[in-house]
């Protein structure tokens, strides 16, 4: 059996399988396993709900993930007479050796945990994994297929950018700027009030295609710091036990007396599936792109916040330097192939961001951690202060 005839072999016998419909397009995953399924569907499902109306008859990418060791040691064994065309990065724990054959590509990993990718260039990617029980297996289709989601945003005319988003009524915010700034903290006091719903955590897709620009979510773990989630517990009157752990990763949340300050570094990592339901927080897929604020969490018992406008020229600086792509680095890493120059992208990108900054408001914004606390348990209403504040500037 040949390398094609090996990847081929497995479609057939898929024993479990989901579609996922995000922004209009199905991707359909086949796997040998339960887990793998259940694993996709945990980050997947929140923002698939709002969009079914939109569902394409047809599968626009399928992943079968196959847990099989023989497999891939058999597919490992044929692939080491190949020659290497190349070495892609594809997240920053995980580098691909890349060889390329008569109707295929296929990446063997470098670094990270084992396992190779088989892209068929029709559609359709074949995942061999070498161990089921790892707690990396489920990462490959999870990244794979969220590389596919954006990538089809990012060639639309989008940019992907380190922020968190979220809706109040029918507006779009995003909150951008590095780890520890705030981001998803803010994105989640927005969400829990005043019919608010999360978009994202950590990244976000702004997107500049046809009409008003628009955020889009990217399906990652939400990574929400000790201090907010416990106000954030006990504003909802939930109780955790005492040593509670997240499904996919080795984090736990663990005080005695349950209290947590708003500058512990410390973080605890939720599928989106996780948090929608612990929090009762309504997700959503997409929304219209209405204001951007780069937060900045204060150390202070006084309670105050304060927004400063931003110039376009400044808010697009920011923007860019949070962003995945820029006119200099290029793309980091990515195994989805793309039709278009990535540095140009982003200089035309650059241009159109302060077209788009000329008419949407940008704010630097300093919270104190006591005024936070204060949004989080829902004393003052952070939809509130947000809309008034943007209105009356």
């Amino acid at each position: 059996m040949d390398i094609i005839d090996l990847a081929n072999h497995h479609w057939p016998s898929a024993s479990y399988s989901t579609q996922v419909v995000i922004n209009g397009f199905c991707y359909q995953i086949g796997a040998s396993s339960a887990d793998q399924v259940r694993c996709i569907q945990d980050y997947f499902s929140p923002y698939a709900a709002d969009d079914k109306k939109t569902t394409s008859p047809f599968p626009y990418k399928s992943i079968l993930v196959v847990s099989d060791l023989d497999a891939y040691l058999h597919a490992k064994n044929i692939v080491s007479h190949f020659e290497i065309s190349g070495i892609v990065k594809h997240h920053p724990d995980t580098e691909y050796f890349c060889y390329e054959v008569v109707e295929c590509k296929i990446y063997s990993t470098r670094s990270g945990y084992d396992h190779m990718i088989f892209d068929h260039l029709d559609g359709r990617y074949t995942i061999f994994l070498s161990s089921q029980d790892d707690p990396e297996s489920p990462k490959p289709a999870l990244r794979l297929l969220r590389e596919l989601v954006v990538s089809r945003l990012e060639a639309a005319n989008g940019i992907t950018v380190h922020g968190s988003a979220a809706t109040c009524g029918k507006r779009g915010f995003i909150f951008v700027g590095s780890s520890g700034s705030g981001k998803t903290t803010c994105a989640a006091a927005l969400a829990m009030r005043n019919e608010g719903r999360f978009l994202s955590g950590d990244r976000s897709v702004i997107s500049l295609g046809n009409g008003s620009p628009r955020l889009y979510g990217w399906p990652m773990a939400i990574n929400i710091g000790h201090g907010a989630l416990s106000i954030l517990l006990r504003s909802a009157n939930i109780d955790l036990p005492s040593d509670f752990r997240n499904s996919y990763f080795d984090t736990c949340l663990r005080n005695e007396d349950g209290k947590f300050d708003l500058g512990d570094k410390n973080k605890f990592a939720f599928t989106p599936v996780e948090f929608k339901n612990l929090l009762n927080i309504n997700f959503c897929s997409m929304c219209e792109l209405d204001a951007i604020f780069f937060p900045n969490l204060v150390p202070s018992d006084q309670p105050f916040a304060h927004m400063t406008r931003l110039s376009p020229t400044d808010i697009v600086s920011r923007v860019m330097k949070e962003a995945r792509i820029g006119p200099k680095s290029g793309h980091g890493y990515g195994l989805v192939s793309r039709d278009y120059d990535v540095c140009r992208h982003a200089e035309n990108f650059t241009a159109a961001l302060l077209n788009v900054f000329s008419s949407i408001p940008g704010y630097d914004l300093r919270i104190s951690f006591k005024q936070m606390e204060f949004f989080l348990c829902g004393d003052l209403d952070f939809a509130d202060f947000l809309n008034r504040e943007v209105a009356v500037d």
